[in-house]
């Protein structure tokens, strides 16, 4: 477990496989710098952590909802696929 511990402190692994859920930890832990500070900012363990970006489980509503609001907080109008399209 070390192994995996020090992987996720050093980065973000990829979501796989890709669930709503898994991508969107993955993008969370993007915009805080690695899975340490998503697992810090979650409350959870990093082995957890792993779990849910490798989809074995899945994540609790309320911490989905938190992992939500790191995206959302940043967020701008040019990421919006719907700007996009009102565009066209």
């Amino acid at each position: 477990m070390k192994r995996e511990s020090s992987a996720l402190t050093e980065g973000c692994p990829a979501a796989r496989p890709s669930t709503v859920q898994s991508r969107a930890l993955h993008r969370a832990c993007q915009i805080l710098g690695n899975a340490s500070h998503l697992a810090r900012y979650l409350g959870v363990s990093q082995e957890q952590l792993l779990a849910w970006l490798e989809a074995r489980e899945d994540v609790p509503q309320d911490l989905f909802v938190k992992v939500v609001g790191v995206i959302l907080a940043q967020w701008k109008p040019r990421d919006d696929v719907m700007s996009a399209a009102r565009k066209h």
